[in-house]
Protein backbone atom coordinates (compact mmCIF):
# COMPACT_ATOMS: atom_id res chain seq x y z
CA UNK A 1 0.00 0.00 0.00
CA UNK A 2 2.82 2.31 1.10
CA UNK A 3 4.53 1.45 -2.56
CA UNK A 4 1.15 2.84 -4.17
CA UNK A 5 0.60 5.88 -2.25
CA UNK A 6 4.46 7.09 -3.24
CA UNK A 7 3.44 5.99 -7.19
CA UNK A 8 0.94 8.69 -6.68
CA UNK A 9 2.35 11.08 -4.47
CA UNK A 10 5.28 10.78 -7.13
CA UNK A 11 2.14 11.11 -10.30
CA UNK A 12 0.75 14.37 -8.70
CA UNK A 13 4.01 15.99 -7.91
CA UNK A 14 4.41 15.44 -11.71
CA UNK A 15 1.60 17.21 -13.02
CA UNK A 16 1.97 20.17 -10.68
CA UNK A 17 4.70 20.39 -12.12
CA UNK A 18 3.65 20.49 -15.45
CA UNK A 19 1.45 22.82 -14.98
CA UNK A 20 3.49 25.36 -12.82
CA UNK A 21 6.33 24.81 -14.57
CA UNK A 22 7.68 28.22 -16.43
CA UNK A 23 8.27 28.67 -19.79
CA UNK A 24 11.94 28.96 -21.48
CA UNK A 25 12.67 30.39 -24.96
CA UNK A 26 14.90 32.83 -26.43
CA UNK A 27 14.50 35.97 -28.93
CA UNK A 28 16.01 35.65 -32.32
CA UNK A 29 15.89 38.79 -34.58
CA UNK A 30 15.02 36.14 -37.32
CA UNK A 31 12.10 34.67 -35.92
CA UNK A 32 9.82 36.74 -33.33
CA UNK A 33 6.70 34.15 -34.06
CA UNK A 34 7.72 31.99 -31.25
CA UNK A 35 7.63 34.92 -28.47
CA UNK A 36 4.88 35.86 -29.92
CA UNK A 37 3.00 32.64 -29.68
CA UNK A 38 3.75 32.78 -25.94
CA UNK A 39 2.65 36.13 -25.15
CA UNK A 40 -0.95 35.65 -27.07
CA UNK A 41 -1.28 32.74 -24.61
CA UNK A 42 -0.86 34.63 -21.88
CA UNK A 43 -2.69 37.29 -22.78
CA UNK A 44 -5.99 34.93 -22.73
CA UNK A 45 -5.13 34.63 -19.22
CA UNK A 46 -5.11 38.24 -18.18
CA UNK A 47 -3.49 41.43 -19.93
CA UNK A 48 -1.23 43.07 -17.46
CA UNK A 49 1.83 41.17 -15.78
CA UNK A 50 4.21 41.62 -13.34
CA UNK A 51 8.12 41.88 -15.11
CA UNK A 52 11.54 41.57 -13.93
CA UNK A 53 14.41 42.23 -16.26
CA UNK A 54 17.63 40.94 -14.90
CA UNK A 55 21.05 41.80 -16.88
CA UNK A 56 23.41 39.50 -17.22
CA UNK A 57 27.13 39.93 -19.19
CA UNK A 58 25.51 39.11 -22.67
CA UNK A 59 22.11 38.19 -21.60
CA UNK A 60 18.98 40.26 -20.75
CA UNK A 61 16.78 38.13 -19.00
CA UNK A 62 13.00 39.04 -19.15
CA UNK A 63 10.86 37.00 -16.81
CA UNK A 64 7.22 37.85 -16.72
CA UNK A 65 5.80 36.48 -13.04
CA UNK A 66 6.22 32.67 -12.84
CA UNK A 67 4.75 31.64 -16.06
CA UNK A 68 7.68 33.05 -19.23
CA UNK A 69 11.22 33.38 -19.24
CA UNK A 70 12.62 35.40 -22.31
CA UNK A 71 16.72 35.35 -22.69
CA UNK A 72 17.27 38.24 -25.02
CA UNK A 73 20.76 39.16 -26.41
CA UNK A 74 21.57 42.22 -25.26
CA UNK A 75 22.68 43.41 -28.91
CA UNK A 76 19.10 42.71 -29.97
CA UNK A 77 17.54 44.33 -26.64
CA UNK A 78 16.71 47.44 -28.51
CA UNK A 79 15.01 44.85 -31.45
CA UNK A 80 13.12 43.22 -28.83
CA UNK A 81 11.77 46.25 -26.94
CA UNK A 82 10.69 47.40 -30.49
CA UNK A 83 8.98 44.11 -31.54
CA UNK A 84 7.02 44.02 -27.90
CA UNK A 85 5.34 47.29 -28.66
CA UNK A 86 4.65 49.70 -26.16
CA UNK A 87 3.59 46.84 -23.41
CA UNK A 88 6.69 46.49 -22.43
CA UNK A 89 7.16 48.79 -19.14
CA UNK A 90 11.05 48.03 -17.47
CA UNK A 91 10.04 51.63 -15.17
CA UNK A 92 7.39 49.87 -13.80
CA UNK A 93 8.04 46.07 -14.13
CA UNK A 94 4.96 45.91 -16.10
CA UNK A 95 3.91 43.94 -19.38
CA UNK A 96 0.25 45.07 -20.75
CA UNK A 97 -0.43 42.24 -23.06
CA UNK A 98 -3.93 44.10 -24.30
CA UNK A 99 -2.60 43.77 -28.08
CA UNK A 100 -1.55 40.47 -27.90
CA UNK A 101 -5.20 39.44 -26.42
CA UNK A 102 -7.13 41.68 -29.63
CA UNK A 103 -3.99 39.35 -31.52
CA UNK A 104 -4.83 36.02 -30.53
CA UNK A 105 -8.65 36.73 -30.48
CA UNK A 106 -8.10 37.13 -34.02
CA UNK A 107 -6.16 34.46 -34.36
CA UNK A 108 -8.99 31.89 -32.67
CA UNK A 109 -11.75 33.52 -35.05
CA UNK A 110 -10.05 32.65 -38.21
CA UNK A 111 -9.15 29.54 -37.31
CA UNK A 112 -12.73 28.73 -36.67
CA UNK A 113 -13.79 30.52 -39.81
CA UNK A 114 -11.46 27.95 -41.67
CA UNK A 115 -13.28 25.16 -39.96
CA UNK A 116 -16.34 26.03 -40.32
CA UNK A 117 -15.31 26.40 -44.13
CA UNK A 118 -14.03 22.66 -44.18
CA UNK A 119 -16.76 21.50 -41.89
CA UNK A 120 -19.44 22.78 -44.59
CA UNK A 121 -17.90 20.60 -46.88
CA UNK A 122 -18.29 17.36 -45.07
CA UNK A 123 -21.88 18.29 -44.51
CA UNK A 124 -22.19 17.09 -48.39
CA UNK A 125 -20.04 13.92 -47.75
CA UNK A 126 -22.08 12.21 -44.76
CA UNK A 127 -23.56 9.04 -45.16
CA UNK A 128 -27.16 10.66 -45.48
CA UNK A 129 -25.95 12.87 -48.52
CA UNK A 130 -24.25 10.10 -50.62
CA UNK A 131 -27.21 8.28 -50.38
CA UNK A 132 -29.40 11.13 -51.90
CA UNK A 133 -26.71 11.24 -54.50
CA UNK A 134 -26.82 7.58 -54.77
CA UNK A 135 -30.57 7.80 -55.23
CA UNK A 136 -30.71 10.44 -57.62
CA UNK A 137 -28.09 8.88 -60.02
CA UNK A 138 -30.08 5.59 -59.74
CA UNK A 139 -33.35 7.71 -60.84
CA UNK A 140 -31.37 8.50 -63.66
CA UNK A 141 -30.57 5.17 -64.77
CA UNK A 142 -34.03 4.14 -64.66
CA UNK A 143 -35.98 7.01 -66.08
CA UNK A 144 -33.62 8.48 -67.70
CA UNK A 145 -32.50 12.10 -68.76
CA UNK A 146 -33.90 14.93 -66.16
CA UNK A 147 -34.29 18.41 -65.13
CA UNK A 148 -33.00 19.72 -62.21
CA UNK A 149 -34.38 21.98 -59.70
CA UNK A 150 -34.24 23.47 -56.09
CA UNK A 151 -36.72 24.63 -53.64
CA UNK A 152 -35.36 27.93 -52.55
CA UNK A 153 -35.85 26.72 -49.13
CA UNK A 154 -32.59 24.07 -49.63
CA UNK A 155 -29.18 25.23 -48.04
CA UNK A 156 -27.08 23.82 -50.43
CA UNK A 157 -28.76 22.31 -54.17
CA UNK A 158 -27.76 19.37 -55.36
CA UNK A 159 -25.32 18.74 -57.13
CA UNK A 160 -23.21 20.61 -54.31
CA UNK A 161 -19.84 22.73 -55.57
CA UNK A 162 -17.42 24.47 -54.47
CA UNK A 163 -18.63 27.48 -55.33
CA UNK A 164 -22.04 26.78 -53.23
CA UNK A 165 -19.96 26.08 -50.48
CA UNK A 166 -17.77 29.22 -50.76
CA UNK A 167 -20.60 31.70 -51.02
CA UNK A 168 -22.40 30.05 -47.73
CA UNK A 169 -19.46 30.24 -46.12
CA UNK A 170 -19.35 34.07 -47.06
CA UNK A 171 -23.08 34.76 -46.00
CA UNK A 172 -22.03 32.54 -42.59
CA UNK A 173 -18.96 35.27 -42.08
CA UNK A 174 -21.02 38.21 -42.43
CA UNK A 175 -23.75 36.70 -39.64
CA UNK A 176 -21.24 35.08 -37.48
CA UNK A 177 -17.97 35.28 -38.19
CA UNK A 178 -16.80 37.84 -35.25
CA UNK A 179 -19.22 35.99 -32.71
CA UNK A 180 -16.34 32.98 -31.41
CA UNK A 181 -19.79 31.25 -29.49
CA UNK A 182 -22.44 31.02 -32.29
CA UNK A 183 -19.38 29.66 -34.26
CA UNK A 184 -18.84 27.13 -31.99
CA UNK A 185 -21.86 26.24 -31.29
CA UNK A 186 -22.43 25.97 -35.22
CA UNK A 187 -19.53 23.52 -35.49
CA UNK A 188 -20.73 21.33 -32.21
CA UNK A 189 -23.85 21.00 -33.76
CA UNK A 190 -22.69 19.88 -37.18
CA UNK A 191 -20.21 17.09 -36.10
CA UNK A 192 -23.34 15.96 -33.67
CA UNK A 193 -25.95 16.41 -36.16
CA UNK A 194 -28.46 18.70 -34.47
CA UNK A 195 -30.80 20.78 -36.12
CA UNK A 196 -29.44 23.59 -37.63
CA UNK A 197 -32.72 25.73 -37.87
CA UNK A 198 -31.79 26.47 -34.62
CA UNK A 199 -29.54 28.90 -35.71
CA UNK A 200 -31.46 32.40 -37.13
CA UNK A 201 -28.78 32.06 -39.77
CA UNK A 202 -30.50 28.91 -41.29
CA UNK A 203 -34.23 29.79 -39.97
CA UNK A 204 -34.93 30.08 -43.51
CA UNK A 205 -34.02 27.12 -44.79
CA UNK A 206 -36.18 23.76 -44.62
CA UNK A 207 -33.36 21.44 -46.58
CA UNK A 208 -29.90 21.49 -45.98
CA UNK A 209 -29.13 19.48 -48.83
CA UNK A 210 -31.16 18.09 -52.10
CA UNK A 211 -32.94 18.75 -55.29
CA UNK A 212 -35.74 17.99 -57.52
CA UNK A 213 -35.38 15.59 -60.95
CA UNK A 214 -38.07 16.16 -63.77
CA UNK A 215 -38.31 13.03 -65.95
CA UNK A 216 -40.43 12.17 -68.83
CA UNK A 217 -40.80 8.27 -68.94
CA UNK A 218 -43.07 6.57 -71.68
CA UNK A 219 -44.95 10.15 -71.64
CA UNK A 220 -45.82 9.99 -68.22
CA UNK A 221 -44.46 13.32 -66.30
CA UNK A 222 -42.12 12.15 -62.82
CA UNK A 223 -40.68 14.20 -60.15
CA UNK A 224 -38.61 12.81 -57.58
CA UNK A 225 -38.04 15.29 -54.70
CA UNK A 226 -34.83 14.17 -52.32
CA UNK A 227 -33.16 15.92 -49.73
CA UNK A 228 -31.80 16.24 -45.96
CA UNK A 229 -33.94 18.21 -43.71
CA UNK A 230 -31.95 20.61 -41.61
CA UNK A 231 -32.29 17.79 -38.54
CA UNK A 232 -30.85 15.48 -40.75
CA UNK A 233 -33.36 13.38 -41.55
CA UNK A 234 -33.86 12.37 -45.08
CA UNK A 235 -37.08 13.38 -46.96
CA UNK A 236 -38.31 11.95 -50.34
CA UNK A 237 -41.39 11.79 -52.25
CA UNK A 238 -41.90 10.90 -55.93
CA UNK A 239 -44.89 12.87 -57.58
CA UNK A 240 -46.95 12.17 -61.33
CA UNK A 241 -50.04 13.96 -62.50
CA UNK A 242 -51.36 10.39 -63.98
CA UNK A 243 -53.66 9.39 -60.80
CA UNK A 244 -53.61 5.46 -62.68
CA UNK A 245 -49.88 5.55 -62.32
CA UNK A 246 -49.89 6.48 -58.42
CA UNK A 247 -52.35 3.94 -57.69
CA UNK A 248 -51.35 1.24 -59.41
CA UNK A 249 -47.61 1.88 -57.97
CA UNK A 250 -48.73 1.79 -54.49
CA UNK A 251 -50.73 -1.37 -54.94
CA UNK A 252 -47.51 -2.45 -55.92
CA UNK A 253 -44.99 -1.90 -53.76
CA UNK A 254 -45.36 -2.75 -49.89
CA UNK A 255 -42.88 0.18 -49.15
CA UNK A 256 -44.89 3.16 -49.92
CA UNK A 257 -47.95 5.28 -49.46
CA UNK A 258 -50.00 8.12 -51.89
CA UNK A 259 -50.88 10.75 -50.63
CA UNK A 260 -52.66 12.44 -53.60
CA UNK A 261 -50.60 12.44 -56.38
CA UNK A 262 -47.70 12.41 -54.08
CA UNK A 263 -45.69 9.27 -53.04
CA UNK A 264 -43.85 8.55 -50.11
CA UNK A 265 -41.68 6.08 -48.82
CA UNK A 266 -42.78 4.02 -45.20
CA UNK A 267 -39.27 3.15 -44.50
CA UNK A 268 -37.97 4.19 -41.11
CA UNK A 269 -35.15 6.21 -42.80
CA UNK A 270 -37.42 8.20 -45.06
CA UNK A 271 -35.75 6.84 -47.89
CA UNK A 272 -37.22 4.73 -51.33
CA UNK A 273 -35.65 1.20 -51.11
CA UNK A 274 -33.62 -0.06 -53.66
CA UNK A 275 -36.88 -1.73 -55.58
CA UNK A 276 -39.00 1.14 -55.29
CA UNK A 277 -37.82 2.91 -58.55
CA UNK A 278 -37.78 -0.64 -60.33
CA UNK A 279 -41.41 -1.32 -59.25
CA UNK A 280 -42.67 2.34 -60.86
CA UNK A 281 -40.61 1.76 -64.08
CA UNK A 282 -42.66 -1.67 -64.39
CA UNK A 283 -45.94 0.00 -63.48
CA UNK A 284 -45.56 2.45 -66.22
CA UNK A 285 -44.20 -0.19 -68.76
CA UNK A 286 -47.31 -2.26 -68.01
CA UNK A 287 -49.75 0.82 -68.11
CA UNK A 288 -48.19 1.37 -71.56
CA UNK A 289 -48.37 -2.43 -72.75
CA UNK A 290 -51.84 -2.55 -71.50
CA UNK A 291 -52.54 0.56 -73.97
CA UNK A 292 -51.05 -0.78 -76.86
CA UNK A 293 -53.21 -3.79 -76.40
CA UNK A 294 -56.09 -1.84 -75.97
CA UNK A 295 -55.74 0.01 -79.00
CA UNK A 296 -54.74 -2.84 -80.64
CA UNK A 297 -58.52 -4.29 -79.57
CA UNK A 298 -60.28 -1.46 -80.93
Amino acid sequence: MGLLQDVISESRKAVLLEQTAMSCISFLPSGFAPVKSALKKLGKIKTLWGLEVLEDVDVVKVTIEDSLSIDVQKEHWDNFVKLMGGGLNTSSETLDLSTYLLEGQEDDLESLRSTLRSSLARLVEIPQAKKMESMFEGWKAKFGPVRLSTPKSVMIKYPATDGQLDKLHRQLMKRMGKDKGQMEMLLDAILNQEPLNAFPVFSTFDWLYGGIAFSKYNGIGLEFQSGINMSFNTVQSITSPDQDVIDDFEENDVSVKADGKVVYPKTKYGSFVPYSFKRLQMVIDDSDNQGDRNAQAT
